[in-house]
């Protein structure tokens, strides 16, 4: 049941978005899935897509379901980027942690924020499809060659994640048979439930992500991406 399910909301493949004017729904868009993997953790898919400048479009999917999740976040705080790094920096330095960063970020010193696209917004929206809790993250990778795009996507049960074995080598392959390594995209997920008041959701990288980005670079990376579903930091190095 769970596949099918699935296999409903993932149809956004292998079509043209060109007789869309504005970011398309999941369900209207065919799909072909290059390879599939359910575990008790992590949901793993593997899809082929043409390559189009819909990705890139600045609006967002109008799904009731990614709005629904864009509502509940609205609800309970505010979304101004600035204004959630300050509070979290607050805390932060309250116990100690760095928040060097954080403040290059809010003085646009490092990387660049902007509004969640459409491409990312689809991606977030299968996420949010695929788990049950609000609290999770998952993952994407895109590769281009040609006319032709391919995302690696994995979703996990909970608010980390990481590059499974066979996938670093799946990767590794695609580059040297010529495909282009143009962005890494993983979300920051909020969470409302923290009981020191740190409800998260910052697009800033943690060391980990820094660390998970230079190796990646290595791997001809052109980009990384950190999303909160509203807004997405977009930076090149380290």
């Amino acid at each position: 049941m769970a596949v099918v399910m699935i296999k409903l909301v993932i149809i956004f493949l292998f079509f043209s978005f060109n007789i869309y004017a504005s970011c398309p729904l999941l369900k209207d868009i065919p799909y072909q899935i290059e390879k599939e993997s359910y575990e008790e953790s992590l949901t793993l898919l593997i899809l082929n897509l043409k390559t189009t400048p819909f990705f890139y479009n600045s609006d967002v999917t109008a799904s009731p379901h990614f709005a629904s999740y864009q509502q509940e976040v609205r609800n309970q705080t505010t979304t101004n980027w600035k204004e959630l790094i300050k509070k979290q920096n607050i805390i932060f330095e309250r116990v100690g942690r760095d928040t060097t960063l954080s403040k290059k970020i809010l003085a646009r010193k490092f990387g660049n924020i902007r509004k969640i696209n459409c491409l990312e917004s689809l991606l977030f929206e299968l996420h949010l499809k695929v788990q049950k809790e609000f609290y999770t993250e998952f993952l994407a990778m895109l590769f281009t060659k040609k006319e032709t795009s391919k995302i690696i996507f994995l979703s996990f049960n909970k608010a980390s994640g990481y590059i499974p074995q066979g996938i670093r080598a799946f990767k590794k392959q695609l580059v040297i048979e010529g495909w282009k390594y143009h962005f890494h995209l993983h979300n920051h997920p909020f969470n409302f439930d923290n009981p020191y008041a740190d409800i998260a959701g910052t697009t800033v990288p943690s060391s980990t992500d820094l660390n998970t980005i230079k190796k990646e670079k290595r791997h001809g990376l052109n980009s990384a991406l950190i999303t909160n579903g509203f807004h997405t930091l977009e930076y090149n190095s380290p």
